[in-house]
C-alpha cells in the first residue's frame, strides 16, 4: 500500500521559539541555492517538524517569495518519507528551516533535485552522529 504524501499541521515549524532556537545553534548546511538549517534531540515519538522561507533581500514582492516556498514545500512533501521513517526508527525530534538565498527563481525540477540533496545529506549526517 502506497503512503500519502502530505504536510499535516503537526509537521509544519511554526513556533517563532522553535525557529530562533535553530538560527541560534547555526548548525547548517548549504545546497546552493538552498540553505537548511538543522537540530535534532531526542523524543518518545520520532518526528520532523519543518518550514520554509525566502529573502525580502533578493525577492521584493511578496509574489515571488510565496512561489518559491510553495515549490520548496510541495519539493520536501513528496520526498520527506526517507527522513521522517529514520526518525521514527531512531527516536528522535528533527527540526528543520530551508531558506532559500539567490536573486534567480529556479524552476520546480532543480528546487525538487535540490530538496532531494538535502534530506540524502541529512539522513548521512544523522547516522555518522549516532554511530559517533
Amino acid at each position: 500500500m502506497s503512503q500519502k504524501n502530505t504536510y499535516p499541521r503537526g509537521e509544519k515549524l511554526k513556533s517563532r521559539k522553535a525557529i530562533n532556537n535553530l538560527f541560534l545553534e547555526r548548525k547548517s548546511f548549504l545546497v546552493s541555492p538552498v540553505r537548511v538549517y538543522y537540530s535534532i534531540r531526542p523524543a518518545d515519538i520520532g518526528n520532523v517538524q519543518a518550514g520554509f522561507g525566502s529573502t525580502k533581500k533578493y525577492f521584493k514582492h511578496a509574489v515571488k517569495r510565496n512561489l518559491i516556498k510553495r515549490r520548496m514545500r510541495e519539493a520536501y512533501r513528496t520526498q520527506k518519507q526517507d527522513l521522517l521513517a529514520w526518525a521514527m526508527t531512531e527516536h528522535q525530534q528533527i527540526d528543520l528551516f530551508f531558506l532559500y538565498g539567490d536573486n534567480q527563481i529556479i524552476d520546480f525540477a532543480e528546487i525538487q533535485s535540490k530538496i532531494f540533496t538535502t534530506l540524502q545529506k541529512l539522513i548521512h549526517q544523522f547516522d555518522k552522529q549516532q554511530k559517533s
